[in-house]
């Protein structure tokens, strides 16, 4: 008895379900960000970004085409001085 071996198969990488993402960001309002997050996701996968970076970036798309955020302008606090322990904010 001969058992053909066959080939395996091509792996994919997992689908991702956003619609109850996208259901929850609707609901709180953020209505571009959830148009907006299937490209973020993609984006965020082929570059590898970190999970605060790809939520700024929603976050910015978010502000942005609300008109919450004009373009070039930063985050409040964005550029603020940090505080270090032992040293005072100068």
């Amino acid at each position: 008895m001969t058992t053909d071996a066959l080939p395996p198969l091509p792996k994919r990488p997992p689908q991702v379900d956003l619609d109850q993402t996208r259901e929850r960001l609707t609901k709180l309002g953020l209505v571009h960000a959830a148009e907006a997050l299937g490209e973020h996701v993609a984006n965020a996968a082929k570059a590898t970004h970190p999970p605060h970076r790809f939520l700024d970036g929603l976050l910015e798309a978010e502000l942005a085409l609300s008109g919450h955020l004009k373009t070039g302008q930063s985050w409040p606090g964005q550029n603020r001085p940090v505080a270090r322990p032992g040293q005072g904010l100068s």
